[in-house]
């Protein structure tokens, strides 16, 4: 938190950023989803206002992870695509572990569920 501080005091916004998701990422590792997923959202703002788009891409593939954790299949399942889509985009190796993500999506909820979440999940975009 010294640390989040001092980049707030700097005026950096992406240091705050990236520190904001390490918080996140400290949170999601003990459970508390919650606070995680406030972290992950505060962290996704200001790297939209960024326009960083590798900061986007993290964060959505770890509140994936959160939104996986809660059963939330479905929105773990459109962070995780857009996950992917983003570092496809910017040609980045994490998207095969957003790809990976997607797997062990599928293998959880199973075939059918999964590509209904899919289906609806792409029919909005």
């Amino acid at each position: 938190k010294d640390s989040l501080k001092l980049k707030e005091e700097l005026g950096d916004k992406s240091g705050i950023a990236s520190t904001i998701h390490q918080l996140g990422m400290i949170h999601q590792q003990q459970g508390r989803y919650e606070e995680a997923e406030k972290m992950y959202q505060d962290s996704l703002k200001i790297n939209e206002e960024l326009g960083d788009k590798s900061g986007i891409a993290s964060t959505l593939g770890q509140m994936g992870r959160i939104f996986q954790a809660q059963e939330n299949y479905k929105e773990a399942l459109r962070s995780y695509l857009h996950a992917f889509v983003i570092f496809n985009e910017l040609n980045l190796p994490y998207k095969d572990l957003a790809g990976q993500h997607i797997s062990k999506l599928k293998e959880e909820i199973g075939g059918s569920l999964f590509d209904r979440y899919y289906k609806e999940i792409t029919a909005n975009e």
